[in-house]
């Protein structure tokens, strides 16, 4: 699968999900869990209540493909938030983006500035 990154008006094409393992890896550190776990709460926490199915219940329904689906719609909304004035893909690349392709630092740097340009 490849995923489109737009950098400077072009759209390249990153090689997959391994690209971003290590921001993913990042996502699940203590500092960041929780922020991941309400992103994924929001999108499917109202759902899963109405239909009375405990969230960690949802991937034995559903199956893992859609349950993986889902927490990818809420990390990319995680990615692309700020936090206390922090977002993650500039705190991980500020940490660790010197070990990263310039690819996945694209990628990290991208998801920020489209929130900043499409939030009110």
């Amino acid at each position: 699968m490849s995923v489109g990154v737009v950098t400077r008006g072009q759209t390249k094409p990153m090689k997959s999900a391994q690209s971003i393992e290590g921001l993913i890896k990042w996502a699940r550190r203590d500092e960041w869990r929780d922020e991941l776990s309400l992103q994924f709460d929001r999108h499917v926490g109202a759902a899963c209540e109405s239909a009375k199915i405990p969230i960690d219940e949802l991937a034995g329904i559903i199956g893992e493909h859609w349950a993986s689906a889902l927490w990818g719609c809420a990390f990319e909304d995680l990615v692309s938030t700020t936090r206390e004035g922090l977002n993650i893909a500039e705190d991980y690349l500020k940490r660790r983006g010197w070990k990263e392709s310039a690819g996945t630092r694209a990628y990290g740097d991208f998801a920020p500035r489209l929130r900043s340009k499409i939030s009110p």
